[in-house]
């Protein structure tokens, strides 16, 4: 084994060093906005590399970090925890002897819960690769799982120091907003600043102005629910977030009157994710309000399955 995975490295499924580079270059330029989309492609630009440089290890560690975070921000779609526990296996089979084995394998803690373990090693990751703002944001993101949303902000907050663009700063944004610090509104902004299509930073948002600016905030909902395009495109994003951004515009019309629109919009959610229970507890109490108890009681039965 010592001698098969010695010369690997020599084969032409190593890949070539300096494409490499350039195609995680690629992929984490691809990734920089931080949006659902750009996730997905840098998952893609990574794995059609990998089928002809499946050896090399830098390009292993690389994804690793990539599918795990994919898998911490959006859950188990399209296969991602999978493909990281394959590529782990991979990396574990050479005794993780890699560059950039740290954050890798920080990330793939991070990836399975262990928020105390991917904190230590994610240190270690900063300590041997201080440039790279992955590794901050590895660490920023074991902190908040861990609700230490003090030591999170501050992760991020060096993330963003170290170039780690609207990944960083939206990660900063979501620490004060679990830590109800007031800062969080200048973070949402700032996100969005740097990253226009941010769904879930456009949901934050729209929170933010809800109680002073309703036409604004259910604009942003709307957009953020993908109702709207943006520049002639809707905004994608994965059935959760959709939902939650379909909720929060079926509680701003509600909060108008607009019982039977927010009853259609709280009806979508469900159809978007039907263990959504905000989008089940607003159907339900439209439909309460609307006189209409016995399909209220199946809603509200619903949450107790």
């Amino acid at each position: 084994l010592f001698g098969m995975y010695a010369i690997e490295a020599y084969l032409p499924e190593a890949g070539d060093p300096a494409r490499v580079r350039d195609t995680i270059q690629e992929a984490e330029q691809q990734a920089a906005d931080d949006t659902y989309t750009g996730a997905r492609s840098s998952l893609r630009t990574l794995a059609a590399y990998r089928r002809t440089a499946g050896l090399n290890r830098e390009l292993l560690t690389r994804s690793l970090l990539h599918e795990s975070l994919f898998v911490v921000r959006y859950g188990n779609l399209a296969n991602a925890s999978t493909r990281a526990s394959s590529i782990a296996t991979r990396l574990e089979q050479r005794g993780n002897d890699a560059p950039g084995i740290d954050v890798a394998l920080a990330a793939n803690m991070l990836r399975n819960g262990a928020a105390g373990a991917a904190r230590e090693r994610a240190a270690s990751a900063v300590r041997t690769s201080p440039a790279d703002p992955y590794a901050e944001l590895v660490a920023g993101e074991a902190a908040l799982l861990d609700a230490d949303t003090a030591e999170a902000a501050a992760a991020f907050g060096r993330a963003l120091e170290k170039g780690g663009g609207a990944r960083a700063q939206w990660g900063l944004a979501r620490a004060l907003l679990a830590a109800n610090d007031p800062a969080a509104t200048d973070a949402v902004v700032a996100t969005l600043t740097q990253s226009p299509r941010h769904v879930e930073a456009r949901i934050a948002r729209a929170q933010h102005l809800a109680a002073t600016d309703w036409d604004g905030a259910v604009q942003l909902a709307r957009e953020a629910s993908g109702l709207v395009p943006i520049d002639g495109s809707r905004l994608v994003a994965p059935a959760g977030v959709r939902a939650n951004a379909l909720t929060l515009l079926g509680r701003l019309h509600l909060a108008h009157g607009q019982r039977s629109r927010a009853r259609e919009i709280f009806e979508m959610a469900i159809a978007a994710a039907p263990d959504n229970v905000e989008a089940l507890v607003g159907a339900g109490n439209t439909l309460l309000h609307e006189g209409r108890a016995r399909d209220a009681l199946t809603r509200y039965t619903t949450l107790l399955e």
